[in-house]
């Protein structure tokens, strides 16, 4: 005997319907509690979830909120934002190695991985080592802030400077 269906109907819904299940699943980076102190700049790394064309954001969102919990339940401290580029996750660059070997065992690896050049060149080393160990690879970007605006929105957006 077939089973009744309670108005499950999937052809009227809306972006506004969208962004309420996304908000009920705690799928908006907004809702991520940011924990710990305050990273500096010369320490901090930002994984980046990019949102492609191909890809829905709920997938998207779904794999950075993933990855959000896996380093928060290890006492990182992190903050996360959704900016133009797509989900960004802050957290300090000494962190980054073991939290992508994890990440990586889970398959929900970022999309890039962004520092900029006050970074210590030793911390810099040991992450593209890193890198280049996973399968498959996470680009690195190392920025100046005078050279790209992404660092001064970071700034902006995060709260942590």
């Amino acid at each position: 005997m077939p089973l009744p269906r309670f108005g499950r109907s999937d052809a009227g819904s809306t972006p506004a319907d969208d962004h309420g299940y996304r908000t009920a699943w705690g799928l908006e980076p907004a809702q991520w509690r940011p924990l710990g102190g305050r990273i500096a700049d010369q320490q901090r790394a930002t994984l980046l979830w990019i949102v492609h064309g191909d890809e829905l954001p709920d997938d998207v969102a779904l794999r950075a909120r993933r990855a959000y919990d896996a380093i928060a339940e290890r006492g990182t401290p992190l903050v996360a934002e959704t900016t133009s580029r797509g989900i960004e996750i802050n957290l300090p660059v000494e962190a980054v190695p073991a939290h992508l070997r994890r990440l990586a065992g889970y398959a929900i690896l970022p999309d890039a991985v962004l520092v900029t050049s006050r970074v210590p060149s030793a911390s810099l080393r040991s992450l593209r080592t890193e890198l280049k160990r996973l399968r498959p690879e996470v680009p690195l970007s190392v920025a100046d802030e005078s050279d790209d605006g992404w660092i001064a929105e970071l700034r902006r957006t995060s709260g942590l400077a």
